[in-house]
């Protein structure tokens, strides 16, 4: 008899034990499925921003939503466009950054349990122009440090990238480019010929001297 109530010991010790370690891998699996459920729709909200993104730096207004066009926004003094793109461009960085901060915390189904950063940064080529995004995420994943797991390894770093099409600025910098080719064989040209009567001249006075 006392057999028999030490073993029921033994099993309701073990069974707590099987018990306890099941809930915390079951928890800890529960959050892996989230996370990766995170990680899509993070990637789906960062590639729209960039987008939207691109659509407003290409219109050169600060409507996220539309990307609308005001007509001030028609006039440029210069007839190129600006590499550096003045003030503009951290404007429109800063308006991008918001739109992606307001729009992680749009599905996120762990609420209170998560750190949400966001940065947008405008790449300014002489033929092509791009939005860069990036969204970070962190997660408070319970019990990993029982397993001995890194808890960084869960936080998801999302980027996404955009071009700018705006094909009259595109034209006018094709039509730019081409214009100093030619000038530069302009005068290419007039040097030669500068070159050639000096060689001339100098033939000439050779002869008479």
């Amino acid at each position: 008899m006392r057999f028999f109530r030490h073993e029921k010991g033994e099993f309701t010790v073990e069974a707590i034990l099987v018990f306890s370690i099941s809930f915390m891998a079951l928890i800890i699996v529960m959050y892996i499925g989230i996370v990766m459920y995170q990680h899509v729709h993070l990637q789906s909200i960062t590639d729209r921003i960039a987008s939207r993104g691109a659509m407003m730096y290409a219109t050169r207004t600060t409507d996220m939503s539309t990307g609308a066009k005001d007509i001030e926004a028609f006039w440029n003094p210069d007839p190129y466009r600006y590499i550096f793109d003045g003030s503009y461009k951290s404007t429109a960085e800063g308006e991008i950054g918001s739109s992606l901060q307001s729009a992680l915390g749009i599905g996120n189904v762990i609420k209170g349990n998560s750190g949400d950063s966001a940065s947008a940064k405008v790449d300014l080529g002489i033929f092509s122009r791009k939005v860069e995004i990036t969204g970070n995420r962190s997660f408070n994943v319970p019990f990993v440090s029982v397993f001995k797991i890194n808890n960084s390894m869960f936080d998801l770093n999302i980027k996404s990238t955009a071009y700018i099409m705006d094909m009259p600025e595109t034209i006018r910098n094709v039509d730019y480019a081409a214009d100093i080719l030619k000038q530069n064989k302009a005068i290419s040209d007039a040097i030669q010929v500068v070159t050639d009567l000096k060689t001339k001249l100098e033939n000439f006075i050779s002869k008479i001297s």
